[in-house]
């Protein structure tokens, strides 16, 4: 019996020892640090991306200003006045365009005096050209109304904008138009000084103005 027992404890024994000897020769599984390692890459990517959205929010906006049209008439016309200058074209207006109803008619009557200028026609400025002789119907007494003052500061500052390089002005008579004459309801706008074998248009309505 005593044999039996003494077997049986060896056996147990060396078992013991066997698997014990077999967890200590089996290699470490890899997963469990690269696993580790890939949440810890994940956290590092996540914590720099949050960083540089903080920054980028924080960062202060940049906003140009864009020019007023007295500020770009007088980088153009140092030496001439812009409300003056208004004042010039309201009283040619008064006597190119004094009985015409339609405002867009009238602000074609601007636009062919700026017209002449950016081509250099009879002046260097927009006075030299409006007050030029034999050209336009200005006359120092004529009366300033301050309808034909709306429209000429309101073609002014849209012509004005162009020279910054913008194109949707509001624009009412082409650039090629330099000419005109009327009848005292509304003006003809040619774009060569010959009538006969010009192009000949009369704006009356547009949708920059309620005519």
């Amino acid at each position: 019996m005593f044999r039996k027992v003494l077997i049986a404890a060896t056996v147990l024994i060396l078992a013991i020892s066997v698997s014990n000897a077999e967890a200590q020769d089996s290699p470490p599984n890899p997963a469990i640090p690269e696993r580790q390692a890939d949440v810890a890459y994940v956290r590092m990517v996540k914590a720099q991306e949050a960083a540089r959205i903080k920054v980028v929010k924080e960062e202060p906006a940049v906003i140009i200003a864009k020019p007023t049209p007295e500020e770009i008439f007088a980088n153009l016309y140092p030496g001439e006045d812009y409300n003056q200058t208004i004042v010039v074209l309201a009283k040619l207006l008064k006597g190119e365009a004094g009985g015409v109803k339609s405002d867009t008619n009238k602000a074609c009557v601007i636009w062919c005096v700026l017209n002449r200028v950016d081509v250099k026609m009879r002046g260097d400025t927009v006075i030299e050209c409006a007050v030029s002789v034999h050209q336009f119907s200005y006359r120092k007494r004529n009366q300033v109304k301050e309808s034909f003052v709306k429209i000429a500061k309101d073609v002014l500052d849209r012509w004005l904008l162009e020279k910054t390089g913008e194109t949707d002005v509001g624009r009412v008579l082409p650039k090629n138009y330099c000419y005109f004459y009327g009848n005292g309801r509304y003006n003809v706008f040619r774009n060569q000084y010959k009538i006969h074998g010009s192009k000949k248009i009369t704006p009356k309505h547009s949708d920059v103005y309620a005519d």
